[in-house]
């Protein structure tokens, strides 16, 4: 198995676990689509998200408050599988570039940095498009996470 094939089986085992609590989390319903954490390259992450009528805006887009939880558990995941270890907030900044509309997204990660004590990521969502059209790029994040050195849930 591959070491992007681990990761991809860490999150999805995290989300599996969190499923199992009563948690905004699971409302988002995200999905891990790859991972790819190969020697050498930036560590990056791709997950696919479902639109939801309950979290679209007056405008029928995505409310920001949805997208910025998209992004803070998009990027949170992947800190926790780089680490091994439970990971928290520390900061996080959001560009909105166009409403989102559609039904399905895609959210792109990076893990620029993965150190013993905090993780700096940059996140992407695109509208995905059905047709021939390339896919539109809605919002950006960046985000730090603390590493807390605890054991992942989906490992307790």
């Amino acid at each position: 198995m591959s070491k992007s094939e681990k990761e991809i089986k860490t999150i999805a085992k995290l989300i599996e676990a969190n499923m199992k609590k009563r948690h905004f989390n699971n409302e988002l319903g995200l999905e891990i689509e790859t991972f790819d954490n190969e020697d050498g390259d930036i560590p990056t992450a791709s997950f696919l998200y479902s639109m939801k009528e309950d979290h679209l805006n007056n405008y029928d887009a995505l409310h920001g408050g949805i997208v910025a939880s998209i992004f803070d558990v998009a990027m949170g995941l992947g800190s926790a599988a780089l680490t091994k270890s439970m990971v928290t907030t520390a900061d996080m900044s959001f560009s909105f570039l166009h409403p989102a509309k559609g039904r399905e997204f895609r959210i792109i990660v990076e893990y620029g940095h993965v150190g013993k004590n905090l993780v700096n990521c940059s996140a992407k969502l695109y509208a995905i498009n059905d047709g021939d059209e390339k896919d539109l790029l809605c919002a950006t994040a960046l985000g730090n996470y603390f590493v807390l050195g605890m054991p992942l849930i989906s490992e307790a």
